[in-house]
């Protein structure tokens, strides 16, 4: 089961893709950034099952008009404690989720950490109106035109080329 998967642009560059199991990342979370300084990946070595970090925590951030759409927000902070990595202070990271029903599309996120600083993603100039009728009408001189009836035959495949020699 994935711990984390993430496909998100950044400004100018390439997506930045996470994606881990804490199997096949022997107990470790990976993340490989692309963008205009090369690749970056960070690991974060899991600790014991003992429970001693705290669950991240989700706040409704209620109704928000963004773009000229209706969307309800979540944001979700997870803490890192300090010592957990080597840090000095706690590592604090938020993500929010703006989704609206209407268009049944998340319309903006947002996701701050120290490693990647701020991400956002956001929908601009959405037309909800209905689309012109005349582009799903078929041209008045368009004519199916029924193909002769009988066989269809397909040519012969080439005749195969001479053989390859064999390895050295």
């Amino acid at each position: 089961m994935p711990i984390a998967t993430d496909l998100s642009t950044g400004p100018g560059g390439p997506p930045h893709i996470a994606f881990a199991t804490k199997e096949e990342a022997g107990g470790n979370v990976m993340y490989q950034g692309g963008g205009e300084g090369g690749a970056t990946v960070f690991f974060r070595k899991f600790a014991q099952d003992s429970g001693d970090e705290p669950a991240p925590t989700t706040e409704n951030l209620g109704d928000q008009t963004i773009a000229g759409i209706h969307a309800t927000g979540t944001r979700i902070t997870t803490t890192i404690p300090a010592g957990d990595m080597g840090n000095d202070q706690p590592i604090v990271t938020t993500s929010e989720r703006w989704y609206s029903r209407e268009l049944k599309a998340t319309v903006m996120t947002k996701h701050n950490d120290p490693w990647a600083g701020e991400l956002k993603t956001q929908f601009t100039s959405v037309n909800t109106t209905e689309p012109d009728k005349s582009l799903f009408t078929v041209p008045a001189d368009y004519k199916i035109e029924d193909e002769k009836g009988g066989t269809f035959l397909m040519p012969p495949p080439p005749p195969p080329g001479p053989p390859m020699p064999p390895p050295q």
